[in-house]
């Protein structure tokens, strides 16, 4: 639902990307998919992906997180919506319950400047989510019929 909401923002609201930005998340993304196959005791080289590679393949994808995540805070600062300190408080023990760890340990990672920032952002980003969730107009609709299914019944009938 998520997805499908940020798609219907960006194609509703086109935003120019700066390069930067798009830059800085390509780097973002190579840089979590190589600790993901380390800690798989891989590497990226190993399934052929370089850094040029992943850039050229990867280009749209980052793109569209950026522009999503332009969008949300925008609306986020439109709407007035941002992280509160209980909201914060709850996210720490909430990671630290997931990630098996000392409270104190995730409260001491969260306390450097980039990080607490980080997950600011991510809790009001999820908020603005729930925001336009509850606020969407949601129209249900049936699943569309597969098209071989639909071209059997059409040849069958003929």
């Amino acid at each position: 639902m998520r997805e499908k909401l940020v798609s219907a923002l960006i194609e509703r609201n086109p935003v120019e990307v700066p390069e930067a930005m798009i830059a800085k998340q390509l780097d973002y993304m190579y840089e979590n998919i190589s600790n993901r196959m380390r800690s798989q005791g891989m590497s990226v080289e190993m399934l052929g992906i370089t850094p040029e590679n992943f850039r050229e393949n990867y280009r749209q994808t980052a793109v569209e997180q950026v522009s999503g995540n332009l969008i949300l805070e925008a609306i986020g600062r439109q709407e007035g919506i941002q992280a509160e300190e209980s909201e914060i408080d709850a996210k720490l023990e909430e990671s630290s319950s997931m990630a098996n760890a000392p409270l104190e340990t995730v409260k001491k990672y969260y306390s450097a400047p980039e990080a607490r920032v980080g997950l600011m952002a991510q809790i009001a980003e999820e908020k603005v989510i729930s925001f336009l969730l509850d606020n969407a107009k949601v129209k249900e609709v049936s699943p569309k019929k597969p098209k071989q299914a639909a071209d059997k019944k059409t040849e069958e009938g003929a």
